[in-house]
């Protein structure tokens, strides 16, 4: 995530930065902290733009979560977190299919979730 010269959020492609550099390095935890994909926990070669997706929304989390008004961010009760997080229904929708259990139930890549997010500031300019 990067703030653009218009003080808007950009979203990188986790995954990948560009043609030569690879975030996710199949085979191998890079960490291993609450951001890290439950799939990676059990085998760390199922790494996939999915897994990076999960770390995003850990993090979105954590930022919704300012200043600590919930519980620090727990995998077996995330949905259940998420619904207490004072952000808009749609928003908590995003966040939940972020960090989903598995990854097949995740956005699979970052210009989804970007077009989630534009309909979502597109709704909020318009209220």
């Amino acid at each position: 995530m990067r703030v653009t010269a218009h003080f808007s959020l950009s979203l990188n492609n986790f995954a990948k930065f560009d043609e030569q550099y690879t975030i996710t390095v199949p085979g191998r935890v890079l960490i291993l902290n609450s951001y890290t994909a439950p799939e990676l926990l059990v085998n760390s070669s199922l790494a996939t733009s999915a897994s990076d997706i999960y770390s995003l929304g850990v993090l979105w989390y954590h930022l919704a979560n300012l200043p600590m008004t919930s519980p620090p961010f727990d995998p077996k009760n995330a949905l259940i977190q998420v619904d207490e997080l004072v952000l808009p229904e749609r928003a908590k929708a995003a966040l939940k299919k972020m960090i989903a259990q598995y990854p097949t139930d995740r956005y699979q890549n970052v210009n989804d979730i970007l077009g989630d997010l534009k309909q979502l500031r597109e709704e909020a300019n318009a209220s």
